[in-house]
């Protein structure tokens, strides 16, 4: 008897370039893609603590993940670990990461003249502590408290806590950090709490953009231009949506 031989089936070109650009396509490498232009695009602006803050954001919230995270998806470990070696050491060594560091080990309070702006507005903030100097008017009021003319010339605090105190008062500058600090708990809440996935990931990435500019607000002024202000009001929007959006929903009789 004569063997039958089944002959695997070859794709045509056509076949083989339409699995290739589903590949491409798929939601997991439009989601890396994306992660690595981020990157990119960070390293690139070569702030130091832009950098550092994201890093240690990431960080943070990741070690958070794998140990509290409900649910966790199969190959979050992999995800993390990944973009870690991949995004940062990588594709930051080719995009010049190094200058980064390099700035970073010579920074310096002597070579800095912005804790000098922070010192000085100290007793602007004490002259009027509730209700601030107004909004934007830093760079009108700061002037007549400035002892002496620094390297440059100085029309935001950089720093976003010492600013908002200045212009809007201790007690709402504490208001608004209460606010933000529960939005962030809100996304810890939910990592450790919900099932659904798109909502924990949410979470994950609101998380990371919260601490981030908690701790680059801290020296510099971010949240004074607009683009920023309403890009963070959105994640802090998302982070109570995702904390109290019902997972299923009933439908009425009619």
């Amino acid at each position: 008897m004569s063997e039958l031989v089944i002959n695997p089936v070859q794709k045509s070109p056509i076949q083989q370039l339409r699995a290739l650009t589903k590949i491409m396509l798929s939601n997991k490498v439009i989601l890396r893609l994306a992660l690595i232009i981020m990157i990119i695009g960070l390293i690139l602006t070569r702030s130091r603590m832009g950098n550092s803050a994201f890093f240690i954001a990431l960080s943070a919230v990741s070690i958070y993940a794998l140990f509290f995270y409900r649910r966790k998806p199969k190959h979050l470990r992999t995800l993390i670990i990944s973009f870690f070696i991949i995004d940062l050491i990588i594709i930051g060594a080719l995009f010049g990461v190094e200058k980064v560091t390099e700035r970073l080990s010579q920074t310096s309070l002597s070579s800095e003249t912005r804790d000098e702006v922070l010192h000085d507005s100290i007793p602007l903030i004490l002259d009027k502590p509730w209700l601030g100097s107004g909004g934007g008017s830093f760079y009108t009021a700061f002037p007549a408290y400035q002892p002496q003319p620094y390297s440059g010339y100085y029309d935001n605090a950089h720093n976003d806590y010492i600013q908002f105190a200045v212009e809007l008062g201790i007690p709402t500058t504490m208001l608004l950090g209460a606010l933000t600090l529960f939005c962030l708990y809100n996304c810890i809440v939910v990592m450790h709490t919900r099932k659904t996935p798109l909502y924990q990931g949410l979470a994950f990435g609101c998380a990371i953009a919260i601490i981030h500019m908690l701790l680059h607000s801290s020296v510099d002024y971010s949240l004074q231009a607009g683009a920023n202000t309403l890009t963070f009001m959105l994640i802090l929007t998302l982070s109570f949506i995702i904390k109290n959006i019902p997972t299923t929903t009933t439908q009425r009789n009619v």
